[in-house]
C-alpha cells in the first residue's frame, strides 16, 4: 500500500473500525482494477466511486457518509495553489505558518509538512507519517473548529525532526482523556483522528480547554 492509498485508509478509519476500512478499501480496488501499491490521484476517483456501496452501507448518517467522501475526494487534488504566505525559509526559527480556513488548506499544510521532512532527509516511511499527521490536525481543525493554523518548522540539534503545532480557536475538548482513550468517538471522527495522530509521531502534546480552542504539538524525528 503506497502513501495515497495509506491517506484513504486513514480517512476511513475515522469513520469505521480498522477490519471493515480494510477491507473496503482492498475490495473497491479490485473492483476497479487498481493495486493499491501504485495508487495515483488520478486513481482516487475510480475508487472512491467503487467505495461508495460499501459506505452507504456502513454510514447510517448523512452527515457523516458526506463528510467521508469529501475527504475521500479531496486526496485526488495533487496540485494546490500557492499559499498567500511565506514560503519555508530554514534559517527562521518560527517556520511557516497555513491558515486552515477550506478543504484546499488542509492538501496545502499536508504538502508543505511531507516537503520539510523530505528536505530533513526522512525515509519515505517518515513523510509519510509526517504528511498524514498533519492531514489528520488540519482536517480535525476545520471539521471541528472552522478556522484555526497549522504551523511547521525544523527541529535542528542533535536529534533534527519536525515540529508541527496545530492551533485553534473552535469550542475546545471537555474531557481529552477520554477522547484520546477511545471510549469516546464523536460524530467527525475526532477521537480516532486524534488517537491516529499521537501514534505516528514520536512527542504528542493536547492543550484544551472548554469554549478557548484547542492546541496540538508533535514532534517527529529522523530515524
Amino acid at each position: 500500500m503506497n502513501e495515497i492509498a495509506g491517506e484513504i485508509l486513514a480517512i476511513l478509519r475515522r469513520y469505521l473500525s480498522e477490519p471493515t476500512s480494510r477491507s473496503l478499501l482492498t475490495s473497491a480496488a479490485r473492483r476497479a482494477n487498481l493495486r493499491l501499491e501504485t495508487l495515483t490521484r488520478g486513481d482516487v476517483p475510480q475508487l472512491v466511486s467503487q467505495l461508495g456501496p460499501g459506505l452507504n452501507i456502513f454510514l447510517q448518517e448523512p452527515e457523516k457518509l458526506q463528510n467521508c467522501k469529501s475527504l475521500l475526494a479531496l486526496v485526488a487534488v495533487e496540485n494546490v495553489p500557492p499559499m498567500p504566505v511565506e514560503q519555508p525559509v530554514e534559517s527562521r526559527p518560527d517556520g511557516i505558518s497555513v491558515p486552515i480556513r477550506a478543504e484546499h488548506d488542509i492538501v496545502r499544510a499536508r504538502t508543505l509538512g511531507k516537503d520539510m521532512a523530505k528536505q530533513l532527509g526522512f525515509s519515505e516511511v517518515v513523510q509519510t507519517k509526517v504528511a498524514t499527521a498533519v492531514s489528520e490536525l488540519a482536517r480535525n481543525i476545520f471539521q471541528y473548529a472552522g478556522t484555526g493554523e497549522i504551523r511547521i518548522r525544523r527541529i535542528e540539534g542533535k536529534r533534527r525532526g519536525i515540529e508541527v503545532v496545530a492551533r485553534d480557536q473552535g469550542p475546545g475538548i471537555s474531557d481529552p482523556a477520554l477522547i484520546l482513550s477511545g471510549a469516546y468517538r464523536s460524530k467527525w471522527g475526532m477521537g480516532a483522528g486524534l488517537r491516529g495522530t499521537k501514534r505516528l509521531v514520536d512527542e504528542f502534546e493536547l492543550d484544551t480547554h472548554p469554549g478557548l480552542g484547542t492546541t496540538v504539538r508533535i514532534r517527529k524525528y529522523s530515524e
